[in-house]
């Protein structure tokens, strides 16, 4: 086989695998680590052929278009993956390990009968230990951008789940496309080139960026990346098919949040949290969900419903199995998502998002009026406005690293939220109704923010009395 091939056919097997036998089915986890919505060709983006593999994987599932994950940043994002719990309850606000009291996925995937396997970035999943993986690779040789090594991990855990005639859950965590970007200064040196290396002329820029020569140098960098992530992913399905896995597996793929970029990963807008969340299911024909919202937190209870191994008590969210079922899930209307902090220093933000609105509450401004948001969650911001030397740039860079108390966006009109409508009069009654909307959710998810966000709306304005 060419290694270095770029599209690859997925196989349609006539004969299902030994395991077609089994009530349980086999499940792969394909994650990205830090690759934006936006980013791939199936939903509109633009540069030329970026994401074949994915593409093809999106024409064979089900796409959801309104799924988030539930913190911007990757070890908060993972832990709630894996929990069904939002970081300030699993322990993992920051990059620390999630508590010991916390019921974990592999852990109950194995004690339902599951060989587990996780694979790459392992040390966002920790604790890890025997008791809920039978075989963990933390960290994948290449840095976790080599697609052999990938192919020869998924090799080496579908023929052990075999041999002990277990179905797999196995979660496989690709690096790309998180900085340093493929052809950087900083580029791992181990990691392989992709099939496809782009040029500035050739990028799509997202509506959130300004088109500057430096944003599309930046980019250029990255959608290389994410072309590596395509090879990488369109590897591991050809792999599934050739070992005659395809009939019983059912292939996840989502990105752990937004790009490394301005206004999307360390934030809380669309691009920050949105994740392009695909289930393939055997035997179901392809659909697009673009009504339901899905958050993070329903990660684990949905996982469980699949493999039929039972419920697990406490959870944050709930399963969105119903949906893989064609069945509707009226309360699915809106998702709450979170931002703490980076290694260092806390910029807590919370966010609504519903089909029409999106608001963001940034404590760290309400209170630190002139503390400008930091940049360990690594979006290289100052190259990229450049020498913002128009007021048009000025203004932007500035709205980056001060932001405002609260935001306000409508998205029908505004999906990459140019323009806060939070200090707009005509929009006061919105703006009343999302902070009762939140003031709730804090409440009921007993939000340590939630004293302040209380002290901020008392001084900024009364509720709405419904």
């Amino acid at each position: 086989m060419n290694k270095n091939i770029q599209l690859i056919p997925f196989l349609t097997l006539a004969a299902a695998s030994v395991n077609a036998q089994q009530s349980q089915p086999n499940i792969l986890f394909i994650t990205a680590d830090d690759l934006g919505y936006e980013s791939l060709g199936y939903n509109g983006n633009s540069t030329p052929n970026i994401s074949p593999n994915i593409d093809r994987l999106a024409s064979e599932s089900m796409q959801f278009h309104c799924a988030f994950v539930t913190a911007s940043i990757s070890q908060p994002s993972r832990s709630s993956w894996i929990t069904g719990r939002y970081p300030h309850h699993n322990g993992t606000v920051g990059f620390n390990p999630i508590s010991n009291e916390n019921p974990m996925l592999g852990k109950e995937m194995r004690r339902g009968g599951y060989y587990t396997a996780l694979y790459g970035k392992g040390t966002h999943f920790a604790p890890i230990t025997e008791e809920h993986w039978d075989d963990c690779v933390p960290h994948v040789t290449g840095s976790g951008r080599n697609a052999t090594e990938f192919e020869k991990l998924l090799v080496r855990s579908m023929n052990e789940s075999e041999k002990r005639h277990q179905p797999f859950f196995i979660i496989a965590n690709c690096a790309d496309p998180h900085r340093p970007f493929y052809g950087t200064s900083k580029d791992f040196k181990n990691a392989p080139k992709p099939s496809r290396i782009y040029s500035p002329d050739e990028v799509n820029v997202p509506g959130y960026l300004m088109d500057l020569p430096e944003t599309r140098d930046e980019l250029a960098h990255y959608y290389s990346s994410v072309k590596r992530l395509d090879d990488i992913v369109g590897r591991m399905l050809y792999m599934v098919d050739s070992l005659g896995k395809r009939e019983n597996t059912i292939v996840i793929f989502a990105s752990d949040n937004g790009a490394a970029l301005p206004f999307a990963k360390g934030s809380c807008y669309l691009q920050s949290h949105k994740t392009p969340l695909l289930i393939r299911i055997p035997g179901k024909s392809s659909s697009v969900d673009s009504t339901h919202f899905i958050c993070g937190i329903d990660m684990m209870p949905t996982i469980l419903d699949m493999a039929h191994v039972g419920k697990v008590e406490g959870m944050d969210g709930f399963s969105f199995y119903p949906l893989l079922e064609g069945k509707k899930q009226p309360e699915r209307t809106h998702v709450n998502v979170v931002y703490h902090r980076d290694h260092f220093m806390p910029t807590e933000q919370r966010a609504y998002h519903d089909q029409k609105w999106g608001y963001i509450y940034n404590e760290w401004r309400a209170w630190e009026n002139q503390r400008e948001i930091n940049f360990v969650a690594d979006n290289n911001a100052h190259k990229m406005f450049g020498k913002a030397e128009t007021d048009s740039v000025r203004l932007r860079k500035e709205f980056f690293l001060k932001r405002a108390p609260e935001e306000l966006y409508d998205y029908e009109h505004d999906p990459y939220a140019l323009h806060n409508l939070a200090d707009d009069p005509q929009y006061r009654n919105v703006l009343v109704d999302m902070r009762a909307k939140m003031l709730k959710w804090m409440e009921e998810m007993n939000d340590y923010c939630y004293s302040g966000y209380t002290m901020y709306v008392a001084r900024n304005g009364k509720l709405n009395k419904k």
